[in-house]
């Protein structure tokens, strides 16, 4: 183990939640991956995050690395067998502050080439920007969403947003709710709290590119001021209509991403097992890259904006000898047990 880790209790021992699920266990023969479960570190103060992102900073900033996975890479032999059953939970409109609302027609059709998102209110309230200092002093920004939870403090994100995949979380850790073009209009919020998934910090799988953080509250809870995103857990890969959201720098075929605003496609996805059956992530088909990594795939939204986390975005293919994008395929890891494991332990910090 490395140092400054420290194993997480599994989603079985522990929160209100866990009961439920400890209700309905897992046969012996079934127990879940050891790849599900999660480690996580612990931040004991706010103010060197608060002084480290200045605006130069930010500005600096470049998206983390993605996982480059291969047109014809796939996980590792053992794939994922998930086993706890499934979970969810709704999301919540912002208390305190009068907070427009989205007028988002729930009738558009698919968008494979992303478009501005433009309204404010949730989604973009609850959908940001964070940032990270990597363990060589590199700053990197990726997306994040507000998730509701029990601490009502906790951002979800990708795996590669937070750990570098080599055993070395990242630090100053923090997150700007509806980021727009330099401007935070619901203040920075910094990490209390960081966990992923083993499999990705000791094995950088892309199959398990999960985390989430929870922060240090200010005047308020971040729930109260901007309203959280519900979740969909272990409830499989084929939904239909879904919104992916994030502030991407670049993409398949795009020239017109610079990192400083809010995008979004919307269709269906798919599992991208059709050609491995031991992949189980998620497809879908948007041309969105690096930047709007982390950023949250929001399923059942309704006409305030609320929906279902059901995936964050990963990945994409790439040309193993050039590492230029070689299709308009987007990937989200499967957010099966790895993803109960991490909410459970970040969300009752």
């Amino acid at each position: 183990m490395v140092t400054g880790l420290v194993t997480a209790v599994s989603a079985l021992a522990i929160g209100s939640n866990a009961i439920a699920v400890a209700d309905q266990p897992p046969t012996a023969e079934r127990a879940p991956s050891e790849a599900t479960e999660t480690v996580a570190k612990e931040v004991v103060s706010t103010s060197n995050a608060a002084d480290f992102w200045t605006k130069e900073r930010m500005r600096r900033a470049v998206p983390a690395p993605m996982p480059r996975p291969s047109g014809g890479q796939v996980s590792g032999p053992e794939g994922q067998e998930n086993v706890l059953p499934q979970q969810s939970e709704r999301g919540s409109l912002p208390r305190g502050v009068s907070t427009p609302q989205s007028s988002t027609d729930l009738r558009a059709n698919a968008v494979s080439r992303a478009q501005r998102w433009t309204e404010s209110g949730i989604p973009a309230s609850t959908t940001g920007k964070m940032f990270a200092e990597g363990p060589q002093g590199q700053l990197y920004r990726c997306s994040g969403s507000v998730i509701t939870a029990d601490n009502q403090n906790t951002v979800w994100t990708a795996g590669h947003c937070l750990h570098d995949g080599n055993g070395q979380f990242y630090s100053n850790i923090t997150f700007v709710p509806a980021y727009d073009n330099g401007t935070a209009p619901h203040g920075e919020w910094n990490a209390s709290y960081m966990v992923t998934t083993t499999g990705w910090a000791e094995n950088r799988d892309w199959e398990y590119d999960i985390a989430a953080f929870a922060v240090f509250p200010q005047s308020s809870d971040l729930e109260y001021r901007v309203g959280s995103q519900g979740y969909r857990f272990n409830a499989g890969q084929e939904f239909t209509d879904v919104r992916v959201f994030g502030y991407p720098a670049a993409g398949y075929q795009r020239t017109d991403f610079n990192g400083e605003l809010l995008w979004y496609c919307r269709g269906d996805t798919v599992d991208a097992s059709s050609w491995n059956p031991l992949n189980e992530k998620v497809r879908t088909d948007c041309d969105m890259h690096s930047g709007a990594s982390g950023g949250p795939w929001i399923d059942d939204m309704n006409s305030n904006g609320l929906g279902y986390v059901i995936g964050a975005s990963s990945h994409r293919q790439t040309d193993p000898d050039t590492g230029d994008l070689i299709n308009n395929y987007f990937f989200s890891s499967n957010h099966g047990d790895a993803a109960i494991n991490v909410y459970e332990d970040a969300s009752t910090y």
